[in-house]
């Protein structure tokens, strides 16, 4: 047997070389700077080996997922020279924006594989490990001062702002000021397409035994970032809402129309759904009617084309 003493994983860990022990030694590493109850962190240390095995073997939300998001990443780099270009203003090298989307892709699910199951709770979770993730000498190799960790903490904190109609407040400031926090954010939104995504939600609520369409009407203009028990319709209804002018870089919101232009394949999708769940016409139709309604309710341009 080997008695080579386990890596933690590193600033520079490419997230495709990333292994279990890595992971999970970098994390308990992390523990002993949060400045959290005993009792808390006692509780985390014990669910941290089986929740770090089970994010890098879950396929829908785990490992798997976080390089998904951090492939969108690089794509949407590639289609944006005038982001790139802001960046490298603000003096930062292409190389640590893929290093710090690719941490900001693996901490953002995480909590949810330590016993957080709430988006609000897992958001705070994560901002707090990325803010500890890190020494400050690990962080000044690549950043003045000890900078790094604001800079990681930042993705975090508003990667799941939807947009002003389901957050019921404006475009949070930040995504203005750091590009990087805006390319996360949509990497987020627009990791598969938009069909891809309803077929994901689906087999999502399948999985947990949730509601897929839930009877009321009421039900689909009720909207909250906590409720983790939406029915497929509303979730997308929601993916809906987001308009290119919920994001402020022209250039993201060039890359966002390119993805909503799938946004009629993810409503076929949506009503191939509902007649695997075997919805009679009647309600087939309210389906559709319902579709149609909320974006005219809320004044947003349709082409769902049904």
């Amino acid at each position: 047997m080997s008695n080579l003493k386990p890596e933690p994983a590193h600033l520079q860990t490419p997230i495709e070389t990333l292994t279990e022990h890595q992971l999970l030694y970098r994390l308990l590493l992390t523990f002993t700077e949060l400045h959290w109850e005993q009792e808390k962190l006692n509780r985390l240390v014990l669910v941290l080996p089986k929740g770090v095995r089970n994010f890098m073997s879950d396929d829908y939300e785990g490992m798997s997922h976080s390089w998904a998001i951090h492939k969108r990443c690089r794509a949407i780099i590639k289609a944006c020279p005038k982001l790139v270009a802001e960046l490298e203003q603000m003096q930062i090298k292409s190389t640590e924006t893929d290093m710090i989307l690719s941490w900001a892709a693996i901490l953002h699910r995480l909590p949810f594989f330590l016993g957080y199951d709430k988006p609000l709770e897992c958001q705070i979770i994560a901002t707090a490990l990325a803010q500890a993730m890190f020494t400050k000498d690990e962080q000044s190799a690549i950043y003045p001062g000890d900078t790094l960790a604001e800079i990681l903490a930042n993705k975090l904190r508003h990667y799941d702002y939807q947009c002003p109609l389901v957050d019921r407040g404006p475009l949070p400031e930040i995504l203005r000021l750091d590009p990087q926090a805006e390319i996360f954010r949509l990497a987020v939104l627009t990791a598969y397409s938009p069909a891809e995504t309803v077929e994901r939600y689906y087999q999502h609520n399948m999985r947990l035994g949730l509601t897929i369409f839930q009877p009321l009407p009421i039900r689909y203009f009720d909207y909250s970032r906590n409720d983790i028990r939406r029915d497929l319709l509303t979730f997308c209804l929601i993916m809906f809402a987001i308009q290119a002018t919920d994001f402020y870089s022209p250039e993201i919101q060039d890359a966002y129309n390119r993805w909503s232009e799938g946004k009629p394949a993810a409503a076929k999708k949506i009503i191939e759904i509902a007649k695997l769940e075997k919805l009679d016409s009647k309600h087939l139709d309210y389906l559709i009617q319902i579709m149609n309604c909320f974006y005219e309710v809320n004044n947003l341009p349709n082409n769902l084309e049904l």
